[in-house]
């Protein structure tokens, strides 16, 4: 006889069918063929006699079931009496096709597998005396009353109050809410939020001071696999229901973040419960989990610089590759982020999660003012977010970037905020969507990357761009900017072929003008190619650092023209040059790249911003470029005025040599202020923007740059023009030189202004 209970029933409570009730329904035991049929046997005494009867011969009486002289065996029923049924209950037919040995070491597990938690066997009829009949209710004191449940009402009903979840009811709620939870069933808002508060309660019970790796990410597993299942698209209604009322999916989140934290903190990773390095992945169909955890040496932090998460490249989550269409979302923190932790402990543990159908349910609501069309915004990304611990002690200095891809294209009408879910947003009842300490770096029409000071859950809101009146004006300075730099680059590669092929200007002086002209150019080139990078941060960030360290080296070789001017004035810092003129090249190039490297290694987040590929007036990080610049100019302007009260001194005593420097002296003297003025007009331009005059200014300066070396270090040069005519420079200059010393003579009345007459005459 078995005598059975069992557990995780999914039908209601009714009694159960015997083997011949269930059977012989098809079977026709009228036929005659069937007659000697042993279910037909069965099935025509239903109601046995009381009491024994004869056991009939049995062809199998070398069993040890031999003295059983019950042979009509009902499926949990007594099989000598029929009063009743034995406490136990089926939920579906079970047949055994072989005979099973009570006395079989393994017979419990064969019958058992894991929904029955008790099975009696037994041929003594008066040890059944003693169990009572089934009534209806089964008798659950052995393990918990929820093995009593056959819905999930009832289990909530029975689960929800309970104020311990222990072990055994955790894991009973587990396989319950998995089951319950099948992203092909059908849940109704009400049964949506019984199976929330349940999730919750699994999450909020006590945890033991040490946990298993393994048994933590099968407890991980299961959870985000439920938790993934009320995640699930079909569902999205559902949540909006809920989420009027109470948390809904933000609080889930919430709790998720902090369980996974608390289970890591306790994981043990050898049998000697010591908490050593981690790195757990956990993948569901809607929810990416990554725990790890690491000693952090406060000494040398560049094992970890740029922590990131997700690792795409980790084969663990090669299936949300595929079926999340190949996301490119990601968080990476800044290479000094454990400088600004508390240092009071020497490990570092980071979960991080990604959330793939979320954004379509999770609730709009926002207090930033940033957000200003809230009943026309959008959630357009997934939803990321991370916990560190050690906590942040202070305020970062290096932002946290956030890339977000955008689930659907960003219109032309539209603008990306980088957000984050406040959870502490007064007047609501989860929290609300914020901006604050979230800026936006970049964005096109199917990426933004964020930089934010601070972790919690990030994504992309995207809302109408207000209507902004077309400017004007722009139409005009946009034609200014194309016309002029297209001029000046013809202009420079022109002068730069006429220094280099014609031999009779290789000289110091005009390779340092050839030196200036190619930073000019390769500037204004940089400027052409910023309309195909804006659309790639990358490129954007490479171009913006490219036209700072050109346009600086512009400078410095004005600079490096006014030291040679020192040099053939025999000035003692001249002289001093003139010993080591390879300094002047370390001023022209290597300067410009010192100071470009510095501005880059404390602000390189600052450099291609959304508007162009320059630096970001911002944060102050354009005067990294205008400071050096104006030094430069300064220098400059002191050099030239020093040059300019002793070029008459100079000329007196080198009239030949130092007559061909006059046009440099007036170029570098003319070409020093344009620079000045021109990025002056941009710093005036960006502090007062409605001055509409300085952002002509700008543009016209700007753009002439190399049209205007061409013309005084070009066409305004003499030498240069002389030089396209093949004449011999040294004898041309003497000439010039005594033209106008005799005129000089002759304006102080030493000399007549008759020719003198020939020789023959006198």
């Amino acid at each position: 006889m078995v005598n059975t209970s069992m557990e995780n029933s999914t039908t209601a409570a009714t009694p159960p069918l015997t083997t011949a009730d269930t059977t012989t329904a098809a079977l026709n035991c009228s036929d005659p063929s069937n007659a000697n049929d042993t279910l037909c046997m069965m099935n025509s005494t239903t109601v046995p006699p009381p009491g024994p009867t004869p056991v009939p011969v049995r062809p199998d009486c070398n069993t040890t079931r031999c003295d059983d002289e019950y042979t009509h065996l009902f499926l949990g029923r007594r099989n000598d009496r029929d009063d009743g049924f034995l406490k136990a209950e089926y939920s579906d037919f079970a047949v055994w096709y072989s005979i099973l040995d009570d006395e079989d070491p393994e017979f419990v597990k064969k019958l058992q597998g894991k929904q029955f938690y008790g099975v009696d066997v037994t041929t003594d009829h008066t040890a059944l005396d003693g169990l009572s009949v089934w009534t209806g209710t089964l008798d659950c004191d052995r393990r918990h009353k929820v093995d009593c449940t056959t819905s999930l009402n009832e289990f909530y009903e029975v689960a929800a109050p309970e104020a311990v979840i222990d072990e055994a009811l955790k894991e009973e709620i587990v396989v319950r809410l998995k089951n319950y939870s099948d992203a092909d069933a059908y849940i109704t808002a009400v049964e949506m939020e019984m199976m929330t508060e349940l999730v919750y309660k699994v999450v909020d019970r006590e945890l033991p001071e040490v946990v298993n790796v393994t048994e933590a990410e099968t407890d991980l597993s299961d959870l985000l696999t439920i938790t993934s299942n009320l995640f699930s698209a079909p569902r999205k209604r559902r949540w909006i229901s809920i989420q009027q009322n109470e948390g809904g999916a933000t609080q889930m989140m919430g709790n998720l973040d902090g369980y996974a934290m608390e289970l890591a903190n306790k994981m043990q990773t050898d049998e000697n419960g010591t908490k050593g390095a981690l790195d757990t992945v956990v993948t569901t169909d809607n929810i990416l989990l990554s725990v790890s955890r690491f000693d952090i040496n406060y000494d040398d932090l560049t094992p970890r610089a740029g922590l990131s998460f997700p690792n795409y490249e980790d084969e663990r989550i090669n299936t949300i590759n595929e079926s999340w269409d190949h996301p490119e979302d990601k968080i990476t923190l800044p290479s000094n982020f454990f400088d600004f932790t508390s240092k009071e402990t020497e490990s570092a543990t980071v979960v991080g999660f990604m959330y793939n159908t979320v954004s379509d349910f999770l609730p709009l609501d926002a207090t930033d003012e940033k957000i200003k069309n809230k009943n026309d915004i959008k959630l357009a990304s997934r939803v990321l977010s991370l916990e560190v611990e050690p906590k942040l002690r202070m305020d970062l200095h290096n932002p946290i970037v956030i890339e977000l891809s955008h689930k659907e294209p960003k219109a032309d009408g539209e603008e990306a905020l980088c957000s984050f879910w406040d959870y502490n947003a007064k007047g609501t009842i989860n929290g609300a969507w914020n901006t604050k300490g979230c800026d936006v770096h970049f964005s096109n029409s199917t990426h933004t990357v964020c930089h934010c000071y601070h972790l919690t859950h990030f994504g992309v809101i995207i809302q109408p761009m207000d209507e902004i009146e077309s400017d004007p004006h722009e139409v005009y300075i946009q034609f200014i900017n194309f016309g002029g730099t297209g001029l000046s680059i013809i202009a420079l590669i022109t002068l730069i072929c006429v220094y280099s092929c014609v031999k009779a200007l290789h000289t110091t002086r005009n390779v340092i003008h050839i030196n200036l002209c190619v930073a000019m150019l390769l500037a204004k080139l940089g400027y052409v190619m910023v309309f195909m990078a804006k659309i790639h941060p990358i490129a954007c960030k490479s171009v913006a650092v490219c036209m700072q360290f050109f346009y600086t080296a512009s400078f410095a070789w004005m600079l490096v023209e006014g030291i040679y001017l020192l040099i053939e004035m025999e000035s003692v810092v001249g002289a001093y040059f003139r010993k080591h003129r390879r300094y002047l090249v370390i001023i022209g190039w290597g300067v410009p790249a010192m100071i470009m490297g510095v501005s880059v290694a404390l602000h390189f987040d600052s450099y291609g911003t959304t508007d162009a590929c320059w630096v970001t007036f911002e944060d102050g990080t354009v005067y990294m470029f205008v400071g050096p610049a104006l030094v430069i100019v300064l220098i400059n302007f002191l050099i030239l005025a020093f040059v300019m009260r002793h070029i008459d001194d100079v000329a007196a005593r080198d009239k030949d040599h130092f007559s061909s420097r006059r046009a440099s002296v007036r170029a570098t003297a003319i070409l020093l202020p344009l620079l000045g003025i021109t990025w002056a007009c941009a710093m005036l331009n960006s502090m007062y923007t409605t001055i509409v005059i300085l952002r002509f200014a700008f543009a016209v300066l700007n753009s002439l740059q190399g049209v205007f070396i061409f013309l005084f270090h070009g066409l305004g040069s003499q030498e240069i023009r002389m030089a396209l005519k093949k004449e011999d420079l040294e004898v041309e200059f003497s000439k010039v030189e005594k033209i106008k010393i005799r005129q000089e003579r002759i304006a102080q009345g030493k000399e007549s202004a008759a020719p003198p007459l020939p020789s023959y005459v006198a």
